[in-house]
């Protein structure tokens, strides 16, 4: 009798948990003695003895499922009984749900709990959608399961069905109070993807080379795709189950904070901007999209330019090392009278470079590779020691040599002038204005 008791409630559990985050191997529950007895099909009156109902419970032998595991122990702190599902080799958490649900007659294939396809039903039952109502009154009608409603518990059941099923749902939330409706126009972003390639990075400590192979994956990706719009995101990362994350990320550790860190400083020059997600449980997302007032014709065109264009080494005469300080000035989109961030915290991840020089001389090194800059190009770089926890530190300030607008639009007139030709100046400020303004931005 416990074994089967037991084991139609781990199933029921199962299929009343709301959320699963994909890339978690297992989820553990804690039960209060009165919720153990709910959970085991116990009446109120019904009496047991924890101690020993959680032993048996630990002993107990359940049957073989096909995706998940089943283990009951004791939590050694609060002394609670307590229940771990893990997932078996290759399984996802999809197909636990599966066999969950194949238990039961009745069909769900979205999976919705029953509080969630309760909540639903009486939320496309409303005449009055505008109307706000209570949370308790919210519950017993809609009829949902226990009697603690709380604003938490609705919410996570109303994300779920936006989740699984149904993504017009939309509601607001204050106090102790909702308001339920449904959008009748919801455009999805156009997308094109997911792409889903494999980055053989640890993500830990990644290093310049890291990111430029990255940026240059991207770039191979997008020269590769068709965009009929021109404004799509190009979707690099959709990873919605744990076989998809070990294909695109094998070396990935399982530490979020690396993730983030990798994303947020990955720079991609040519006019694309870089969005990424990884709010769990939802799926988490990498996109790349062309800035605002651009395209993706004229990312393309900037890719191409890039790539046949001479390196800043080649087309300065730099030497290797200047060449990766001004190329990370020009990836960080330093604009003109700026300040650079700290440059020793980012001299071996950010620009690549791993001189043989004490850290203590390293703003010397700094001030040799500025003056080549400066001496070659048409940056005018500043070294500005700046102070930070009691160390000093190197910033650059930024400026360029700027071609005075005046002189070209006169040189432009002397050239009318030579053929016969006289030129509004304001005309050819305008022609100059829009020539430069559709040039493809880095």
């Amino acid at each position: 009798m416990l074994h089967e008791k037991c084991s139609s409630g781990v199933l029921d559990l199962i299929r009343q948990r709301p959320t699963y985050v994909f890339h978690e191997g297992s989820f553990t529950h804690e039960f209060t003695d009165y919720q153990l007895g709910r959970f085991l099909g116990f009446e109120r009156k019904d009496q047991f003895e924890h101690v020993s109902l959680v032993n048996a419970l630990s002993h107990l032998a359940f049957p073989e499922f096909k995706s998940f595991t089943v283990k009951f122990d004791e939590e050694k702190y609060s002394m609670r009984a307590r229940l771990c599902i893990g997932l078996k080799e290759n399984a996802e958490w999809c197909n636990v749900l599966d066999e969950a649900w194949s238990h039961l007659s009745r069909a769900n294939p979205p999976h919705l709990t029953d509080n969630a396809n309760q909540l639903l039903r009486w939320a496309r039952q409303r005449s009055r959608p505008e109307n706000w109502v209570a949370r308790s009154t919210l519950g017993r009608q809609a009829g949902l399961r226990g009697t603690s409603w709380t604003s938490d518990l609705i919410k996570t059941h109303l994300d779920e069905i936006r989740r699984k099923t149904d993504a017009t749902i939309r509601y607001e939330n204050k106090q102790d109070e909702f308001r339920i409706w449904f959008e009748s126009n919801v455009n999805s972003p156009l997308e094109v993807g997911p792409i889903n390639p494999s980055l053989e990075f640890s993500f830990k400590d990644p290093s310049y080379r890291e990111w430029e192979q990255f940026e240059r994956l991207v770039y191979s990706i997008v020269k590769e795709t068709t965009f009929p719009d021109g404004h799509e995101w190009l979707v690099l990362f959709r990873i919605q189950d744990r076989r998809t994350l070990k294909t695109c990320f094998p070396k990935w550790d399982g530490h979020d904070k690396d993730l983030w860190n990798f994303f947020g400083q990955a720079k991609l020059q040519c006019g694309l901007a870089l969005g990424y997600s990884f709010q769990d449980p939802n799926p988490w997302t990498i996109h790349i999209g062309p800035k605002q007032g651009t395209d993706w014709p004229k990312v393309k065109a900037a890719i191409h330019a890039k790539e046949t264009s001479p390196s800043l080494e080649q087309k300065y005469g730099l030497s290797g090392a200047a060449g990766q300080l001004l190329r990370w000035i020009e990836r960080i989109a330093a604009a003109d009278g700026t300040l650079t961030p700290t440059v020793e915290d980012h001299l071996h991840q950010q620009i690549g470079l791993d001189p043989e020089w004490d850290r203590n001389n390293l703003p010397a090194y700094i001030v040799q590779l500025v003056e080549e800059i400066n001496e070659n190009t048409d940056y005018r770089l500043r070294v500005q020691p700046w102070t930070h926890c009691n160390q000093v530190m190197t910033r650059l300030a930024v400026k360029k040599k700027h071609v005075e607008m005046d002189s070209v639009i006169r040189q432009i007139q002397w050239l009318g002038l030579s053929q016969n030709r006289v030129l509004n100046s304001t005309e050819v400020r305008r022609v100059l204005d829009q020539l430069l303004g559709d040039l493809p931005s880095s």
